[in-house]
């Protein structure tokens, strides 16, 4: 993670069951919390603003990470759909373009 060799402090109340499981994960890892913090912040702010949305909203559950995949494999399917039915109709116009060429 980058950084310029400056750095502040940021603090929030949060629930303490979050805060346990969170230093235990971390100190089980062996990882440090303020880098565990860092790298959480720096996932936030890479996220689109919808799915920072969506991650803040009473749609996501607990298991984060895995409704941030669905929702973000989910989009992907729409948008799938979304190109196959555009090119599906470029392909039936073609086909009854082709279909009123008189033949001899």
């Amino acid at each position: 993670m980058p950084g310029n060799g400056s750095a502040k402090v940021i603090s929030a109340e949060l629930d303490s069951e979050l805060v346990v499981k969170f230093c235990n994960q971390v100190d089980g890892r062996g990882f440090k919390k303020k880098r565990a913090l860092a790298g959480a912040v720096e996932l936030w702010l890479s996220l689109p603003p919808s799915l920072q949305a969506y991650v803040l909203s009473d749609e996501c559950g607990e298991d984060v990470f895995a409704d941030m995949m669905n929702y973000i494999l989910n989009n992907q399917i729409d948008q799938i759909r979304e190109r196959i039915g555009d090119r599906l109709a470029e392909s039936r116009v073609h086909l009854q373009q082709v279909e009123s060429i008189p033949t001899s």
